[in-house]
């Protein structure tokens, strides 16, 4: 059992449940704490710091109503479960609607009860995308708690949209520089021109335009952590001024004669194949073998098909919340979801999610198609609209690349601003 894991409460007049669910949730990796009333468990929650409560409705001296307004009063954002019978289902209902996180049928199914308390007790700085419980997802978060205390750069690999930014954010926050800046740098969406400027600065005078000096991201995160995302996308030249700042921690600002010194954390991220690039010679090899120093490898969603339950309950939970809506069950399309092969990870699954809580009903096995839009299973679309959107993908990347400069992005399209202008235009219009 993890020492540190999330503290819960278990309030019940039935020693024998208390005890059945004080075993099961330190075989999940809680810390439970028990109470037989809601008088009790008061007294825990003001002398104790307690992650989340799971409460009976119907108990002597206090019941769970009761408990659930002075609790509320005491923690507003506790989360607070009910466990309810099947009779009971209508005041349970009512404790949701009175400010209950939510409820859970007695006798409480094990994964249902678990998977409700992970996604309430999740850390918020990081957001459910860093849920789960695949072997290899919760290894590599280990991985990166036990080497944040260190100061080894870190190389974090891993296909778009797994969530390798955010375990930057994490290893940072873990860090012993947390109270010090994170800075982040997209490098691939930055012109090759500007990337020396945007990692070092530049004096005044350095270049047409440069009426006055800025600090750049190396400065900014000194004594802190320097992210440098899609590392893979650095030309060679920002590649050689990045292995000199690797090896000595020092820079000299473009226009700038004095050199200067950073104490930085290095984080970089990418999600292209590194060591095949650096036995090739298209990475620089001892660049490579500086940022590697640790390395962490995001595993796919389609490696972590038990954990598409757990994120997108909680993406779902989180979608229907920004639009003011109940959440919806899922229940009748996760074995399907679960089938599919998610080449957009974690952040396309939670792009379903935000299309769930927008249908007028729960989604069936009918709607899948239209919610995954593009997957195998959908209706097939003619040979215009596959070109279509082949466009709309090239615009957004060049896009990105460029930090929303349109004129740069026409240039890298190969096409003119009007062109580009146009293509916006039509593509708003669909």
């Amino acid at each position: 059992m993890a020492s540190d894991g999330p503290r819960v409460l278990i309030v019940d007049d039935d020693a024998a449940l208390r005890t059945v669910l004080s075993a099961m949730l330190k075989q999940e990796g809680f810390r439970p704490l028990v109470a037989s009333n809601g008088r009790e468990a008061m007294r825990v929650l003001e002398t104790r710091a307690v992650d989340a409560v799971i409460s009976d409705v119907r108990m002597p001296l206090m019941d769970g109503m009761a408990l659930l307004d002075a609790a509320r009063a005491l923690a507003p954002t506790l989360p607070i479960i009910i466990l309810t019978g099947h009779g009971d289902v209508p005041l349970a209902v009512e404790a949701v609607k009175r400010g209950a996180t939510d409820f859970v049928l007695k006798p409480p199914n094990r994964a249902t009860l678990v998977e409700t308390l992970r996604r309430e007790c999740a850390d918020p700085d990081e957001g459910p995308e860093l849920l789960g419980e695949s072997a290899a997802f919760r290894e590599c978060l280990a991985t990166a708690d036990k080497v944040a205390g260190s100061d080894a750069p870190v190389l974090i690999l891993g296909e778009t949209g797994t969530g390798k930014e955010l375990l930057a954010r994490r290893i940072h926050r873990k860090s012993a520089r947390a109270a010090q800046p994170l800075v982040s740098v997209n490098v691939a969406a930055i012109p090759a021109d500007l990337i020396e400027s945007t990692l070092f600065g530049h004096v005044r005078g350095a270049f047409s335009g440069a009426e006055r000096g800025k600090p750049g991201a190396a400065a900014q995160a000194h004594r802190g952590t320097l992210f440098l995302d899609e590392i893979g996308d650095a030309s060679s030249a920002a590649q050689a001024k990045l292995l000199r700042f690797v090896e000595t921690g020092g820079y000299r600002p473009v226009g700038d004669v004095d050199e200067r010194r950073s104490d930085v954390r290095l984080v970089s991220a990418t999600h292209r194949p590194l060591d095949t690039w650096a036995e090739s010679g298209a990475f620089r090899r001892d660049l490579f073998h500086r940022l590697r120093v640790v390395e962490l490898r995001m595993p796919p969603l389609r490696a972590r098909t038990k954990d598409i339950p757990l994120l997108l309950r909680s993406f779902v939970a989180q979608a229907a919340a920004a639009v003011g809506c109940e959440t919806p069950s899922i229940d009748a399309i996760l074995s399907l979801l679960q089938t599919h092969r998610w080449p957009g990870n974690v952040r396309e699954l939670r792009a379903v999610a935000e299309r769930i809580v927008l249908l007028p009903k729960a989604p069936t096995a009918a709607d899948v198609p239209l919610l995954l839009r593009g997957s195998v299973a959908a209706k097939a679309r003619d040979l215009d609209s596959h070109v279509r959107e082949a466009e709309r993908r090239a615009i957004e990347d060049a896009l990105t690349r460029t930090n929303g400069n349109k004129s740069e992005a026409a240039r890298l399209l190969g096409i003119s601003r009007r062109s580009l202008y146009n293509k916006m235009a039509a593509f708003e219009e669909e």
